[in-house]
């Protein structure tokens, strides 16, 4: 288990199994800024990053500080130059 707790794990998670799909409902998000609420652990982070371009940005949130530690960690980990909590 990570940092996140048990949700952390992807293969428990629905949401990280059908993020494509998710993030397919959106429509075309490019050069767009997307605001997360709630982001927890940023599992969504590097999708949304990516589907934005370099033209977008990402700004993800969440109420626990250690989830916000564990985004600047993904953010970091990933290289996602477009995101910031």
């Amino acid at each position: 288990m990570g940092k996140g707790g048990r949700f952390e794990d992807p293969e428990l998670r629905d949401i990280a199994k059908n993020q494509h799909k998710f993030v397919k409902t959106l429509g075309l998000i490019r050069g767009k800024r997307i605001l997360d609420v709630g982001a927890g652990s940023g599992l969504m982070l590097p999708l949304l990053s990516k589907s934005v371009g370099n033209e977008g940005s990402v700004v993800a949130v969440d109420i626990s500080s250690n989830f916000v530690d564990i985004m600047n960690d993904r953010i970091e980990e990933f290289g996602l130059k477009n995101t910031i909590t």
